[in-house]
């Protein structure tokens, strides 16, 4: 007698069911590729990057044009004293290097090495010593007024004015009757940052401990929540009388 096996079809969801385990196997190690390519898009180039921003302003009386350098690279070309600050430069952080040579020369005025540290900005000024150019660099600040207030700094760079107090008032103010702001800001040195109201207002230095008045501004407007700083410079060929340029930091 001949046997016939019949083949028949298995239940429903038995050929599913290997398959269903397959993936559950592979699930762990999908997962790990989707969490490596997530790291790797994270650290992507396109991200956020560590910077500084950096300006710069030719203080140095009798200079001709002078081009700015940083890690030996020309950031400001021509510029021409007490003209304007540059406008704000992006650089790397990190430790860098930073020139001043006339325009067209091979040797630099003055050099300075700072650290920039990340999302930090900084104000250059090359000045004049009495023998020599010096490239000086201060820090600006990262905070913000309140509302209806304003930061304003004063940068001595001009070495005719010598020590200077800072009053910062409203145009009809008398300074015989009012106390400075800043006292004794020396030269290559920067005053505080000096809270004030927003608005229009006077901004008179003295010699220091005197109410002899050296430069008056009158008036500079000051938005709300706005950062200045002041640079105090002498004439374009040197000593009095002194004038300013004004950086707007935040505006």
């Amino acid at each position: 007698m001949r046997v016939v096996h019949t083949l028949r079809p298995a239940p429903l969801g038995q050929h599913r069911q290997p398959r269903r385990l397959q993936l559950l196997r592979a699930l762990p190690r999908l997962l790990s590729v989707a969490v490596l390519s997530l790291a790797a898009a994270c650290d992507d180039s396109d991200g956020p990057e560590s910077v500084a921003r950096v300006r710069f302003l030719h203080g140095s009386p009798g200079r001709a044009a002078v081009d700015f350098r940083a890690d030996g690279t020309t950031r400001g070309a021509a510029q021409t004293y007490g003209a304007n600050w540059s406008t704000s430069i992006v650089l790397d952080a990190g430790a860098r290097t930073f020139t001043a040579r006339l325009t067209g020369a091979a040797a630099d005025l003055a050099t300075t090495a700072k650290t920039l540290t990340n999302s930090g900005a900084y104000s250059l000024v090359l000045a004049k010593r009495p023998t020599t150019d010096t490239l000086v660099v201060f820090a600006d600040t990262s905070a913000t007024p309140a509302t209806d207030k304003a930061y304003v700094r004063i940068l001595n760079v001009a070495p005719v004015a010598g020590n200077v107090d800072v009053y910062v008032t409203a145009a009809n103010a008398d300074l015989a009757t009012t106390v400075p702001q800043v006292t004794a800001v020396e030269f290559l040195k920067p005053s505080r940052y000096v809270e004030v109201a927003s608005g229009a207002q006077r901004i008179r230095l003295t010699t220091a401990g005197t109410k002899t008045v050296v430069l008056d501004l009158n008036t500079i407007n000051l938005p709300s929540r706005s950062v200045r700083s002041i640079a105090v410079l002498e004439a374009n060929a040197g000593g009095a009388p002194l004038q300013a340029v004004t950086a707007l930091e935040k505006n």
